[in-house]
């Protein structure tokens, strides 16, 4: 991949992570006082909220307006696939456990 298009791809993902967080931040427990409701995956250590997949749908549209492939943790399979050189794996809401307790560690997870 030439610098260019490493340099384009990172960007892309750079608005894609903060286009995510915002939508983490206007939902924090420790910042809106809201309780947030969620569901077992797989089991109890493994949660998925309303909030993981709005964040992701926020990523995805940012990354797959760009042309990307993406496998996002909620939605799971391949979407995309016009740069086969490049392809995002996404972790919308890395940190659901402490999301849901109102602890403020969590993050938007690109690579």
């Amino acid at each position: 991949m030439t610098t260019m298009k490493l340099d384009s791809a990172l960007q892309c993902a750079l608005r894609a992570a903060v286009a995510g967080a915002a939508v983490l931040e206007a939902h924090a427990v420790h910042v809106s006082g809201n309780r947030i409701a969620f569901a077992e995956k797989t089991g109890a250590n493994d949660l998925v909220t309303e909030v993981d997949r709005a964040s992701e749908k926020a990523v995805l549209e940012e990354l797959r307006s760009s042309g990307f492939s993406v496998i996002g943790e909620e939605g799971g399979a391949l979407i995309g696939c016009e740069r086969d050189e490049v392809v995002w794996f996404v972790d919308p809401l890395d940190g659901t456990t402490c999301f849901t307790h109102g602890h403020p560690f969590q993050c938007v997870s690109i690579g």
